[in-house]
């Protein structure tokens, strides 16, 4: 092997103790410093979700609870009450029922 080999071999050695130092230093920076913080932080954001959720879940319970009792039945005009299409005229097909049965 000539000098100028050895010399390669021994800078190769350095950079590659340089890069190996440069990741156990990083790894530890993360996981020493930031790594606690972030998983607090996180934890955090999964509690409010939860919460979030499980009020959210709640609401939709009552509205349903709510909607089961509303009675389902014709008013004293003969629109239907309490169902999907209360307040909307009864949609596209009520219109032509209600126009073909003119006289």
């Amino acid at each position: 092997m000539t000098k100028v080999g050895k010399v390669l071999v021994f800078f190769n050695l350095l950079f590659s103790l340089a890069v190996g130092a440069f990741a156990v230093v990083d790894y530890s920076t993360r996981n020493a410093l930031g790594g606690a913080a972030a998983f607090e932080g996180l934890e955090g954001t999964s509690k409010v979700l939860t919460t979030s959720r499980d009020l959210y879940r709640s609401e939709a319970e009552q509205g349903r609870a709510e909607d089961a009792k509303v009675e389902r039945g014709p008013d004293a005009h003969g629109r239907q009450t309490g169902g999907p299409q209360a307040g909307r005229g009864g949609g596209l097909w009520a219109g032509l029922r209600t126009w073909s049965s003119r006289p």
